[in-house]
């Protein structure tokens, strides 16, 4: 019943803004409405009102090659364009940092594979370090509140030797086969400027990022791929939204369902508090 209604209100949708969409191509990612013209400009449609805008990923040559290459890792069903844009910006915007790159939940490295192809990550002296099981989530890290809420071990097959051999024509990207976080207690990271987190089970997702905050640099980042993905992952935004707060920060909630979190300098802070102070 619900698909039905949710059909109903897309035709209406569609039927309304009509005249918005005629002549463009329409198509859905992550639940955005997105209308390509070779013009390269978008509309995007809003509680039923339309944003025009530049298309950015129609704009950027390196990120629809570095994509293309994504997809052949086949991590994900559909597609996954606008994710992959935010995390390939997100990894730009902390390249000239100090530290190191870690992803947190790789499956075959769709994710992993853009950014090093965006970056071109092998003639940067940073490592670039991919942890996972390979082999789906452990039944035991999912505890009780989260089984209620629909979390769930889904179905992934054994990857590791072939995500291994995949990457091993880079230097710098290190595989890292464990359980999240007990497995972090093994490696040797002194900073990371770019962490993602995506494990897909809250309460590993928030002791990832309670452990890896003092190696995080001064406006270094954090991606949280399933930050607000649906009601199931409720737990995973009510967690991070708590660890945020105690660090005086702010979770940057996008439609793409992704969070970004980027640890502010104290020296920023200090200014804060005085421009808060003297007005």
């Amino acid at each position: 019943m619900k698909k039905i209604i949710k059909l109903i209100k897309f035709t209406y949708f569609l039927i309304k803004n009509f005249k918005y969409i005629n002549n463009y191509e329409l198509y859905f990612d992550d639940n955005i409405f997105l209308l390509n013209q070779k013009s390269k400009s978008s509309i995007y449609l809003e509680n039923n009102q339309p944003v025009y805008s530049l298309n950015p990923i129609d704009l950027d040559d390196n990120f629809l090659i570095s994509y293309k290459r994504a997809i052949k890792r086949n991590s994900w069903k559909n597609s996954n364009i606008w994710r992959t844009y935010i995390a390939c910006c997100a990894a730009s915007n902390s390249l000239n940092l100090e530290g190191d790159f870690v992803e947190c939940g790789v499956n075959t490295g769709g994710m992993a594979e853009a950014i090093i192809s965006y970056l071109n990550f092998k003639n940067i002296k940073k490592n670039f370090y991919l942890i996972d099981t390979y082999e789906g989530i452990p039944p035991k890290s999912i505890n009780n509140d989260e089984i209620k809420a629909g979390i769930n071990t889904k179905h992934y097959k054994n990857v590791y030797n072939e995500v291994k051999n995949h990457f091993s024509k880079y230097s710098n990207v290190k595989i890292v086969k464990g359980e999240v976080p007990f497995v972090l207690n093994n490696l040797n990271i002194d900073n990371i400027a770019y962490l993602s987190i995506d494990m897909n089970v809250p309460n590993v997702d928030i002791k990832t990022a309670e452990y890896f905050w003092g190696k995080i640099v001064s406006g270094g980042i954090i991606l949280l791929d399933d930050y607000c993905y649906s009601s199931k992952y409720t737990l995973n935004k009510k967690n991070f939204d708590e660890f945020a707060k105690r660090h005086s920060i702010k979770i940057y909630q996008i439609p793409t369902v992704q969070g970004i979190l980027m640890k502010i300098p104290l020296s920023w802070s200090k200014k804060i508090i005085m421009i808060i102070y003297e007005n």
